[in-house]
């Protein structure tokens, strides 16, 4: 069961970015199987992860260090 996206398009801000042309190519896979409605989608939800697994929270500036980095 998909999970509805809680962002709308108010306040966006197009960044383009360089990925490893096999993450595009599973990227795509997905969209074409229906389990993302787009690119932006899939890349949006693995942002969403790694800031919640990382402990950003929306109302907060402060955050812990990103492990390894």
């Amino acid at each position: 069961m998909k999970k509805k996206r809680r962002h709308t398009y108010i306040n966006r801000v197009m960044v383009p970015v360089r990925l490893p042309k096999e993450y595009l190519e599973k990227l795509d896979l997905l969209v074409k199987g229906g389990f993302l409605v787009s690119r932006t989608e899939g890349v949006e939800a693995a942002l969403e992860n790694l800031l919640a697994r990382e402990g950003v929270d929306d109302e907060e500036d402060e955050f812990r260090t990103i492990s390894g980095r």
